[in-house]
């Protein structure tokens, strides 16, 4: 009886405890116990399993590419909030479910803890459903209200990210740099800072300064898979920078790891990408992709790994090698549509690269035919196939002429021999065309007593013409002689359209000559009743005589067309392909073949503008004066003539931009950074070229040191000096960078000898420019070195490139020569250049060099010992 009586009191007082705890205004242990257990174990665990559902269909559903930079963290693609809105908005009622049953506000002070993460939670539903304004305000109102707890931290690093995806790069910057070497925060929190500010430098193009954060993000000791993220991340920082030296240095660290095996085959060929002839061995990479491509489970990688050897084989200029394994990644291309585009597109390259711009179009029509539309080389491709399409066209208008001419100076014994070959040719190629006809018809038509037996396939189609089980008979029932077929099909026209007259890219452009067939002009239409028949038109000689121009307005015509055609692809080279120098070379040939033409004065103009751009001196004395003495009257001389000045010269400043320097540089002493720096943006985007844009620049290099990383005071202070070398704000900038290194050229302080160094006079050398780093233009350098190239060696693949040594030295090097000696000769040549002599600097170092010994070279920044070398071994009396 008292054990029922005990049992009935211990209920009561359970339920009366029960009753008293529902109360969310009196501050006490089983109040406050039983509103953050319930909202914990309830509406908010709820909440945070739906969100944890969102999360896990936006890491399903993004396909990581590792050709692009990795995610550091999730960032929700927009087609994809539809597909979790549902759970984010199950997320967002759950969390404000728990602050409305159970907050526990008392004089001023939340007393239930889980009310913090019920409003944590809403801010990252709002952040992954890309409502980035709403989520701000939730995280500004978390580090308001709980300021003293370590949330407040994780809710600034999530506006960090919200801003960053707003575009608002700067205020994300300064709310990072609040936090920033702090050392209140959790070794999770210093990571998730660092990338968030990574990731706000990238937007803004700042990749050393991201460098330099995910760098210590590596030093805060992360696991395993978080380490190789970013470790694959920071190699693909130095691959966009152009260091691809220490990009393969960091591939190959995660490759050789023990990380997860996607990371490491796409290690293996972000190392081949980031292959550099002058700096690696070939033999390595290529090996390292040949084992690659003999393991099974890299089945579904062929095309990707074939794609890289192509790089490495063009690299080192081995052009026929690079064109076999683009065939093989795009024929072995499974489910990877991009992979497959983008090999494409470099055969495209290729091809465009050495003029062949017919098969250059092709590939290019291929690969917009697999790449998807929201690719980000999609849009550019599109635009250089169209430009493409209507340069081949112009080329077709120049061929289809000139061939005509030349037919129409013939006397008519000649041009009756070649009517003649090519009436023969055509006969022969109807002949074997009615055969293949035949031949197919028979086949698919043959008696079924004959003892063959249609066997059928999976899908209903007929396998073969023989016995059961026999190989097929019929040329498209053999699958190695179709794959062989299509793969040579597509090596020379990419993917085709199944269409009439698939061969032709301009079907209303056609010419026909010794080596071209007329049987393909749209004047005829095949009729298969008349194959074979005299009666062709196409057998007779009048045929080609009536598209011959034989009266001088018709000639007069022809030729027309032909200059028109040259100003044309002149101009799509100039304005859409932006190839100045075949833009150039159009226009001259132009002047050459058609010197008195009324389109001359027009080219002299186009010629000087191109000459001015490029800083041809020759050539704008040539065409910019020529136009003045040899046109005087003409509006393309009163056009030239109304530019008084040069259309680099300096506008000078107003007071107006006077009043505004001197309130940004107040603001900047009075220690306002952020408001300075706004101004500072503002101007610079205003004021481009006035007498006090260098003050601006520095202004704004002095407001970065304040604000941003040292590597992003660095690089604003080099492109001042680059950009304006002869202003006192260059040379103050280079005190302040003198003053910031502290230390002379690790190349001035070598001291080993330069016997490491070998003479091979047989193999491949290039030509290196040596030059201080130090108020340098470095691209007029570059273009005076281009222009040479392209007027002495234009049917010469050379190639230019720069590369910068410590911080002391400009690298600009020329390669492609066979032996020592072509390289010697190509030094003789160019200190011969009168653009090279008058805009090189001095002091300058010119030399020829091996790659073997530009390895050496390099990696210990041996610039004097190789020098001594050089002049010691090679001894060239000129240098």
């Amino acid at each position: 009886m008292n054990t029922r009586r005990s049992i009935h009191l211990f209920i009561i007082v359970l339920f009366i405890s029960t009753i008293l705890s529902c109360s969310r205004t009196k501050d006490t242990w089983i109040n406050r116990t039983y509103h953050q257990t319930t909202a914990k174990f309830n509406p908010l665990f709820n909440g945070e399993q739906a969100l944890l559902k969102a999360k896990l269909t936006i890491k399903q559903q993004s396909k990581q590419s590792f050709d692009t930079l990795i995610d550091l963290y999730p960032v929700t693609p927009e087609a994809l909030v539809p597909m979790i809105e549902a759970d984010l908005k199950r997320a967002n009622e759950k969390a404000t479910k728990a602050i409305k049953e159970h907050t526990m506000l008392i004089v001023g002070k939340q007393r239930n803890k889980t009310v913090k993460n019920a409003y944590f939670l809403i801010g990252e539903a709002y952040y992954y459903g890309r409502d980035y304004f709403k989520a701000i305000e939730i995280f500004n109102f978390i580090s308001k209200e709980f300021s003293q707890h370590p949330i407040a931290v994780d809710a600034q690093i999530f506006i960090i990210k919200a801003q960053t995806q707003l575009g608002n790069y700067f205020a994300a910057r300064e709310t990072g740099f609040k936090y920033y070497k702090s050392n209140k925060l959790t070794k999770k929190q210093q990571r998730e800072l660092l990338k968030a500010m990574a990731i706000n430098e990238i937007a803004d193009k700042n990749y050393s300064a991201a460098r330099g954060y995910i760098t210590e993000a590596l030093a805060t000791h992360p696991k395993k898979d978080e380490k190789t993220r970013l470790l694959f991340f920071l190699g693909q920082l130095y691959e966009l920078e152009g260091n691809y030296f220490e990009a393969n240095k960091i591939f190959r660290k995660v490759a050789k790891s023990n990380a997860p095996y996607l990371y490491q085959i796409n290690a293996y060929l972000r190392m081949a990408a980031n292959y550099d002839p002058n700096l690696m061995q070939s033999a390595e990479i290529l090996k390292y992709l040949e084992n690659l491509a003999k393991k099974d489970k890299n089945r579904d990688f062929l095309d990707a790994i074939y794609y890289q050897k192509a790089e490495v084989h063009i690299k080192d200029d081995h052009l026929d090698k690079a064109f076999v394994a683009l065939q093989k990644s795009i024929s072995l291309s499974t489910d990877n549509v991009v992979q497959k585009g983008l090999s494409y597109i470099k055969r495209g390259d290729l091809h465009f690269e050495l003029r062949e711009y017919i098969p250059a179009e092709a590939n290019y029509d291929s690969a917009l035919m697999v790449l998807p539309k929201s690719h980000f080389r999609y849009q550019p491709i599109e635009k250089k196939k169209s430009s493409l399409t209507e340069l081949v066209q112009q080329l077709s208008i120049i061929a289809h002429e000139d061939s005509i001419l030349k037919l129409a100076s013939l006397d008519k014994k000649d041009l009756d021999k070649i009517i003649d070959h090519i009436i023969d040719r055509i006969k022969k190629q109807d002949e074997e065309a009615a055969r293949e006809d035949e031949e197919s018809s028979r086949l698919l038509t043959q008696n079924p007593r004959q003892g063959t037996t249609p066997t059928q396939n999976p899908a209903g189609g007929t396998m073969g013409l023989g016995a059961p089980g026999a190989a097929p008979a019929f040329y498209f029932y053999n699958q190695n002689t179709v794959s062989k077929g299509f793969a040579e099909f597509t090596n020379r026209w990419g993917n085709r359209k199944l269409e009439d007259h698939w061969r032709r890219r301009n079907k209303e452009i056609q010419s026909f000559s010794s080596t071209e067939s007329p049987a393909e002009n749209p004047d005829h239409q095949d009729n298969p009743s008349d194959k074979g028949k005299k009666t062709d038109p196409r057998y007779t000689r009048e045929y080609y005589y009536s598209r011959i121009p034989t009266h001088p307005d018709s000639i007069e015509a022809s030729h027309a067309k032909i200059r028109n055609a040259y100003e044309a692809a002149a101009r799509i080279y100039k304005e859409v392909l932006e190839d100045q120098r075949e833009s150039m070379r159009m226009l001259e040939t132009l002047l050459k073949r058609y010197p008195n033409c009324d389109c001359t004065p027009r080219v002299y103009y186009a010629l000087c503008i191109i000459a001015k751009n490029q800083g041809l001196s020759l050539k704008k004395e040539t065409y910019c004066d020529g136009l003045a003495k040899k046109f005087p009257d003409s509006p393309f001389t009163a056009l030239l003539s109304g530019q008084t000045t040069d259309s680099l010269q300096k506008k000078k400043p107003n007071e107006e931009e006077f009043l505004k320097y001197k309130q940004a540089y107040s603001l900047y002493k009075s220690e306002k950074y952020p408001n300075a720096w706004n101004m500072t943006q503002e101007a610079l985007k205003k004021y481009t070229q006035s007498e006090i844009t260098p003050k601006w620049w520095l202004l704004d290099a002095l407001i970065t040191a304040k604000l941003s990383h040292k590597d992003s005071l660095k690089l604003k202070l080099e492109r001042i000096i680059a950009t304006y070398p002869q202003s006192p704000e260059a040379t103050e900038a280079q005190n302040i960078l003198s003053h910031l290194s502290g230390e002379k050229s690790s190349a001035q302080s070598q001291a080993r000898e330069g016997g490491e160094f070998t003479d091979v006079k047989s193999a491949p050398h290039q030509f290196m420019l040596v030059v201080e780093n130090k108020g340098i233009d470095l691209n007029l350098i570059r273009s005076t070195i281009s222009n040479f190239n392209s007027l002495k060696y234009a049917n010469s693949r050379l190639q230019l490139r720069n590369i910068l040594m410590g911080k002391d030295y400009q690298l600009i090097l020329v390669s492609g020569f066979k032996n020592q000696s072509e390289a010697l000769q190509y030094l003789r040549e160019i200190n011969q250049d009168m653009d090279f002599i008058a805009y090189i600097p001095k002091p300058n170092h010119q030399v020829v060099i091996t790659s073997d010994n530009f390895r050496k070279f390099y990696q210990k920044q041996m610039l004097h010992q190789y020098v001594e070398f050089y002049n010691k071994y090679i001894n060239l009396a000129s240098n």
